[in-house]
C-alpha cells in the first residue's frame, strides 16, 4: 500500500476538508458534456491553482461513464517523474491510500500493460514521492467512491516512441481484460513565465494537441521551449484516443497559477478531452 505523499501539501490531508474542496469544485462547474470521451489531460498542481480547471476533465468523465452505464472504470494515470528515480516508465501495481481511503490499483490492466509494453517496468520508487498522479485520485474517489480502479505510470522518458508504446499497451490491456479503460494524462503546461507569454506559447501547443497530432504537438513543446513537465503523458493520451478511434476534442478548462497567488509569472493549466 501506498501511503500519501503530499496530503497536506498539494492538498489537504484531511478526508473532510478534501471532500470540501472537492465539492466547491464540482459546485462552481457547471460542465455539461455530451459526448462520450475516451482520454483526457488534467493538471497536477496544488489544488488551489489548478483543482478547479481539472474538476472539468474528471466530471466529463464521470458523465462519460454514467451516459454509457459503465461498470467499475480504469483509469491509466501517465505521469511525468519530477524526481528522476526509478525506471523510465514505471508502473505502480500497489494500492494507494488517500485521505479518502484506499484506491485499488487494476492489477489485470497493469500486468496487460507491463506484457504489451516494450519499455515500461513495474517499480514503486518512481511513485513514492511523485505528486502528479496522488493528486487526481480524489478527484476520482469524490466522483466514483470506490467503483473504479486505477493504474498509475510515471514517465522519465518524454518522447513520441514511448507515448504511442503505452498507449498500444494500454489497448491491449483494454483487449485482453474486456475492462472499460480511460486514459487521464497528468501534465502542467508552462512554468513561470508571464502569463501573456506563457499562454501565447501553450495555446500554440495545445492547437496540434486538439488536432490530435501527438507528434505536431511535441515538436511544438520543442520549438517554444513549452516548460510542460509531461509532454509524452499527453501525448499518449492523445495516441490511445486515435488507437480507440476518436476523432474529436475540445479544450474544457485553460488557467494559470497567478488567479490564485498573485503573481505575475505563472504556471498555466488545461483539461482537455478526447473523443
Amino acid at each position: 500500500m501506498r501511503s500519501p505523499a503530499v496530503a497536506g501539501a498539494f492538498y489537504p490531508g484531511t478526508q473532510k476538508e478534501c471532500e470540501r474542496m472537492l465539492s466547491d469544485f464540482d459546485g462552481r462547474c457547471k460542465l455539461d458534456f455530451k459526448e462520450n470521451i475516451v482520454s483526457c489531460v488534467v493538471p497536477h498542481a496544488g489544488w488551489v491553482y489548478s483543482g478547479f480547471t481539472a474538476m472539468h476533465s474528471f466530471k466529463a468523465l464521470k458523465q462519460t461513464c454514467e451516459r454509457k452505464k459503465v461498470n467499475k472504470p480504469v483509469f491509466v494515470i501517465p505521469c511525468p517523474n519530477h524526481y528522476g528515480v526509478g525506471a523510465s516508465v514505471a508502473v505502480s501495481t500497489e494500492d494507494w491510500l488517500t485521505p479518502l481511503g484506499e484506491a485499488a490499483c487494476a492489477q489485470k490492466v497493469a500486468a496487460a500493460i507491463l506484457e504489451k509494453s516494450e519499455f515500461a517496468s513495474a517499480d514503486e520508487s518512481a511513485h513514492e514521492q511523485e505528486h502528479s498522479a496522488e493528486v487526481q485520485l480524489p478527484f476520482l474517489q469524490h466522483l466514483f467512491g470506490k467503483d473504479f480502479e486505477f493504474v498509475a505510470v510515471a514517465l522519465m522518458r518524454q518522447d513520441l516512441g514511448v507515448a504511442k508504446d503505452l498507449a498500444k499497451a494500454v489497448v491491449f490491456a483494454a483487449e485482453k481484460t474486456k475492462q472499460p479503460v480511460f486514459v487521464v494524462a497528468s501534465s502542467d503546461l508552462t512554468h513561470y513565465e508571464p502569463a501573456k507569454q506563457a499562454e501565447e506559447k501553450d495555446r500554440y501547443a495545445l492547437e496540434a494537441a486538439l488536432k490530435l497530432d501527438s507528434k505536431e504537438f511535441l515538436r511544438r513543446v520543442g520549438e517554444k521551449r513549452v516548460t510542460a513537465c509531461g509532454p509524452a503523458a499527453i501525448a499518449a493520451s492523445i495516441e490511445y484516443a486515435k488507437l480507440v478511434g476518436a476523432k474529436k476534442s475540445r479544450l474544457l478548462s485553460f488557467s494559470n497559477s497567478g488567479s490564485a497567488s498573485g503573481d505575475w509569472r505563472v504556471v498555466d493549466y488545461a483539461s482537455l478531452v478526447f473523443f
